[in-house]
């Protein structure tokens, strides 16, 4: 596991899409922007691949945890 405040490139983020608590999303931290902006890279259903922010209301709210893998 690792604190939030202290990702970076490569760790995962783990999201609670579908509103059971249980992980049902996963990302990868793309960036992380001079303000703490995360971005992380994942596959939308929608959109295919994309990168988005972790400050996006519906990320931040189903966000559950980072993980580092080594």
């Amino acid at each position: 596991p690792v604190n939030i405040n202290e990702v970076r490139p490569g760790d995962l983020l783990f999201f609670a899409t579908a509103g059971n608590g249980r992980v049902s999303h996963v990302g990868i931290v793309h960036d992380i922007g001079n303000d703490g902006e995360i971005k992380f890279i994942h596959a939308s259903t929608s959109k295919g691949v994309i990168i988005s922010s972790l400050s996006e209301k519906y990320w931040n709210k189903a966000y559950m945890r980072a993980q580092r893998i080594f």
